[in-house]
């Protein structure tokens, strides 16, 4: 009972203006601070109204789709393995290396005074050099990496038998720079 007058007095002191106010601010701030969903830009069109492609996905399932295929194709001629599908994932994506100009500059102030003091001051810029394409300028790109390979599951008729599961290992290993660990190989199920 003592509380709900004081919360009284105290609302009485702060005013009811001053208090609603305070609300408005408090609530204000809570929903600015709930971050927002982003949407991806696939398909999409960004802040200046223009569609953007994510063609790094389309590149990337591209390079994996091609990887297992070539991966399935060549396990299956190994004897005992039967059919054979792949799933192959990645830890990182393509990533294209750009050519740059890097500019340094370099200025040096000597003061021979009694202190000797002497000042440089070191500037560098770098300037990402564009090629011409069909009017569209473009970033020239040097060298492009390929994805990194994170795992491979395995499912095949064989999966069962423990040495043609241990040269498939091998194999996948000898292809690709993955652990054993992340290389998984299953039996695959009757009529599948």
């Amino acid at each position: 009972m003592e509380q709900i007058i004081k919360m009284k007095e105290m609302i009485r002191q702060i005013g009811y203006i001053r208090l609603v106010l305070l609300l408005v601010c408090g609530i204000f701030l809570i929903l600015v601070s709930i971050p927002e969903k982003k949407e991806e830009l696939t398909g999409k069109e960004n802040d200046d109204n223009q569609p953007v492609t994510d063609y790094k996905n389309d590149e990337n399932d591209i390079f994996v789709e091609k990887m297992e295929n070539r991966l399935a194709e060549i396990l299956e001629m190994i004897d005992g393995a039967g059919r054979v599908n792949v799933m192959i994932t990645l830890a990182a994506s393509s990533e294209a290396i750009v050519n740059k100009d890097q500019i340094y500059e370099e200025e040096a102030d000597r003061e021979n005074s009694e202190n000797g003091k002497e000042n440089t001051k070191t500037i560098r810029k770098e300037e990402t050099i564009l090629s011409e394409k069909e009017g569209d300028l473009n970033p020239y790109i040097v060298k492009t990496m390929e994805p990194v390979i994170e795992g491979v599951i395995i499912v095949m008729e064989g999966g069962d038998n423990s040495f043609v599961a241990s040269a498939v290992t091998e194999a996948v290993q000898a292809l690709f720079p993955v652990e054993a660990h992340k290389i998984k190989v299953l039996k695959m199920e009757d009529g599948a």
